[in-house]
């Protein structure tokens, strides 16, 4: 049964080979389901398979996902 709605935050990061990726996620009640995705273009086929895992897991809500890669320092 996916989850009716949800506030929260999370976040994750990950090391690759071709660098550090961020990618955090925030979610607030909504009566639909409103998917936001920020990426680089280079992940834009990669739009269509989170969208899916989104809409698998929740039914309503307001998510933003939001991924960028990590500047060297």
């Amino acid at each position: 049964m996916p989850v009716q709605s949800m506030t929260g935050f999370g976040l994750a990061e990950a090391k690759t080979p071709s660098g550090t990726y961020h990618v955090e996620i925030r979610g607030v009640n909504n009566r639909f389901l409103d998917i936001q995705i920020r990426q680089p273009r280079y992940f834009a086929n990669l739009e269509q398979k989170i969208k899916k895992a989104i809409t698998e897991t929740i039914s309503r809500g307001s998510i933003s996902v939001y991924i960028f890669k990590r500047q060297r320092r």
